[in-house]
């Protein structure tokens, strides 16, 4: 009688210890229908993988099973063009074996996505943003979005997959630009969101790159003494042809003069703000187009006005002992040319 319960204990273990169904693997099914039994039409590719095993198959309406998959509890990803991928995880063992077809059932259910939300934050979290406020516009040259990100609202709803160019505007800030791709790959699978994280400082400054050249990048040799002033800042500077970047000019609009020898000064206006940084160098760009010059004309006349002259007639003689000039004036032609 021992025997006959030594028997009937070790088969009852040895049939909990092979899996109570006698079998270590199963097929799984892979279906987009909710039916465990007749499967929708499915076109796509899986991968599943527990860390030891890992299955590709490619998925057809007609051929979607994927055989002899061994116990244990997959992470599965499904792959399909026009949609984003789908991931899940499936138990394979006798306990998810479908009676009727002797399956393991792996239902998909993807659809097509062709737009995302997208998170704007002052954060690197993903997920956790930081406080931001302001004003984002996203545009692709198709489709463009602006939105008004506080805090609690940081959410461009239902982006259309692209590649946008995007511009985030702050008060006290100079705006921010970059790129950020909206599609399947760069939706995080915590949030269903885009992440786009904006790093803008506040900036009161910039630095102000004085040149010969018309490029803003490249400039050509320079050499002379720039004064910058606004009335309430004032920058002085030597500028040389690898030393010509007056640093950390303050916001404002500056009356400028640049004073090199053998040339006249030149003067003009330059702005230094936001608008006008160069994207590439991150510099206000200043050119200067100083000619040497080494005479002018002289207008005479008997009047105060240097513009009206009134009438005047006679001869008059300049010199500065290397050169002399003489000339008849008359009311209409009282120009000394190039003394």
């Amino acid at each position: 009688m021992k025997k006959f319960y030594f028997v009937i204990v070790f088969s009852l273990l040895a049939f909990i210890g092979y899996g109570q169904c006698g079998q270590t693997d199963a097929p799984v099914f892979v279906s987009t229908s909710n039916n465990p039994i007749i499967g929708s039409w499915v076109d796509g590719d899986i991968e599943l993988t527990d860390g030891n095993n890992t299955y590709n198959y490619s998925v057809t309406e007609f051929d979607n099973i994927v055989a002899n998959v061994a116990f244990g509890t997959y992470n599965y990803t499904f792959t399909r063009p026009g949609a984003c991928d789908t991931t899940g995880t499936v138990v394979v063992d006798c306990s998810t074996i479908e009676a009727q077809s002797g399956n393991v059932f792996l239902p998909i259910f993807s659809e097509d996505q062709t737009s995302a939300n997208v998170f704007v934050s002052t954060s690197n979290n993903p997920i956790i943003g930081s406080w931001v406020d302001g004003d984002i516009e996203l545009t692709d040259g198709n489709n463009t979005y602006n939105y008004s990100v506080t805090e609690f609202d940081n959410i461009v709803a239902n982006v259309a997959f692209g590649t946008y160019n995007y511009t985030f505007t702050r008060p006290g800030a100079c705006d921010t630009t970059g790129t950020v791709v909206i599609d399947c790959s760069t939706i995080e699978a915590q949030s269903g969101n885009v992440f786009l994280p904006i790093f803008s400082e506040d900036q009161t400054s910039a630095n102000v790159f004085v040149s010969t050249s018309s490029n803003p990048i490249i400039g050509a040799w320079v050499d002379g003494d720039i004064e910058l002033t606004d009335g309430n800042n004032t920058y002085n500077y030597s500028v040389t042809e690898f030393d010509n970047i007056v640093a950390n000019v303050a916001f404002g609009t500056y009356n400028y003069t640049f004073t090199r020898p053998g040339a006249c000064d030149v003067t003009g206006t330059v702005d230094v703000n936001c608008s006008t940084i160069e994207a590439q160098s991150g510099n206000v760009f200043l050119p200067i187009f100083s000619e040497d010059q080494t005479s002018a004309n002289v207008f005479v006349s008997t009047s105060s006005n240097p513009i009206i002259g009134a009438w005047v007639d006679g001869d008059i003689e300049l010199t500065d002992g290397n050169n002399t000039y003489n000339y008849s004036v008359t009311e209409f032609d009282n120009i000394v040319a190039n003394v």
